[in-house]
């Protein structure tokens, strides 16, 4: 059964000044360091902007994951940064926040109850990875992801 209510309200701010770079971030080397994702798909937040190096176009709900990290870091992305890129336990409650707000914003735009747990499941596939520390499991982050 897929739930795509939240008891856990997430408020987020509008950014007028946020915008979508095909740049690398200032913080791309080192988290390329340390994490293991694929150059072509992965999309950064450093407060107020989002970069998308591969420049393709981003879907909506990317961009609602996105700016959860945007308000997380507020006007301190480097010490957000310095902490997601060392603490791993950090950087997973970081990810459930944003993979919540992500799939509600599904919710919120796709009707049909299977799409939703396909996408349901495919966001748990990424949480599960080992691109944020092979933390969880599948299942887990499904329950996390739905909670």
């Amino acid at each position: 059964k897929t739930h795509c209510s939240s008891s856990k309200a997430y408020s987020s701010r509008t950014f007028t000044s946020m915008s979508i770079l095909n740049s690398k971030p200032p913080v791309y080397d080192r988290v390329a360091a340390v994490l293991d994702f694929d150059p072509s798909t992965v999309v950064f937040a450093y407060a107020p902007d989002i970069y998308f190096p591969s420049g393709k176009i981003l879907s909506s709900d990317v961009i609602a994951h996105e700016n959860v990290h945007i308000t997380q870091q507020g006007s301190g992305p480097e010490a957000w940064w310095n902490r997601y890129i060392s603490d791993v336990d950090f950087r997973l409650n970081q990810e459930i926040e944003a993979y919540q707000a992500q799939y509600r914003h599904i919710c919120s735009v796709i009707k049909d109850r299977n799409a939703r747990n396909r996408s349901l499941h495919v966001l748990a596939g990424y949480l599960s990875s080992a691109m944020y520390g092979n933390k969880v499991t599948h299942s887990e982050a499904l329950k996390l992801i739905a909670s």
